[in-house]
């Protein structure tokens, strides 16, 4: 699939592309993307595109384990605007409207327009960095270069105010709390009369006999308070 979409890059030997579906994890990415980035970092890539399968209101996680989040938009019909939620305009980067060409040039900046008023509502997610919104087309080459240059503006900018160490580690905190709850849960459930319990209190909350808050605390009580 995703060599087959990327000719020319598939064919560059200093390139590595791996598919990695999500496999129903929320947040358009794998669960284990995070550590699969380090492990590519570590080999010596110098950058590391993650294409997610969509970004919805839930799907916002990828912005936690990157360095740039560039948001990709496609000209389409009726309002530009409509079904991009506040949630992902609050937490990109850079955005690229791509696919434009003569036919719909003007559509295009009028989205672009759009977009940059809708992200002067918005509080900027780093000092001193204005979102940029461009134009282009990945399949003539067009604006790509421009893309590229702010990408490294962006981590230059977050290198020179420590920003760029600082989210990083503020990343690794939140993927060890992650794991640390998937480990305790996965233990937990080995035990068979937790896992009884497990499935009666998440059975309850789906049942909305109670809020899910509440039976999940009723579960982590029952098995780990030490009272």
């Amino acid at each position: 699939g995703d060599k087959t979409r990327m000719e020319e890059l598939a064919k560059e030997e200093n390139a590595f592309i791996r598919p990695s579906p999500s496999s129903g994890f929320l947040g358009g990415v794998a669960n284990t993307t995070f550590e699969t980035m380090m492990i590519c970092e570590a080999a010596g890539y110098d950058y590391i595109l993650i294409e997610t399968v969509g970004v919805g209101q839930s799907e916002v996680l990828v912005a936690d384990i990157t360095d740039v989040f560039l948001f990709l938009k496609i000209i389409g019909g009726g309002d530009e605007l409509q079904g991009i939620k506040r949630g992902i305009m609050e937490m990109v980067d850079v955005i690229f409207i791509n696919k434009v060409d003569q036919d719909n040039l003007q559509k295009a900046k009028n989205t672009r327009l759009e977009l940059k008023r809708a992200l002067d509502f918005i509080p900027p997610k780093e000092k001193d960095w204005k979102v940029p919104v461009l134009l282009g087309s990945a399949l003539s080459n067009e604006g790509l270069n421009d893309v590229f240059e702010k990408i490294n503006d962006f981590i230059n900018l977050k290198k020179k105010t420590n920003r760029f160490e600082e989210v990083r580690i503020q990343q690794a905190e939140k993927r060890f709390e992650y794991w640390v709850q998937e480990y305790i849960l996965s233990v937990m459930k080995k035990n068979n009369s937790v896992e009884e319990a497990y499935l009666l209190h998440k059975k309850n909350a789906s049942a909305m006999i109670s809020n899910p808050s509440t039976e999940a605390k009723l579960f982590v009580d029952k098995f780990l308070s030490k009272e």
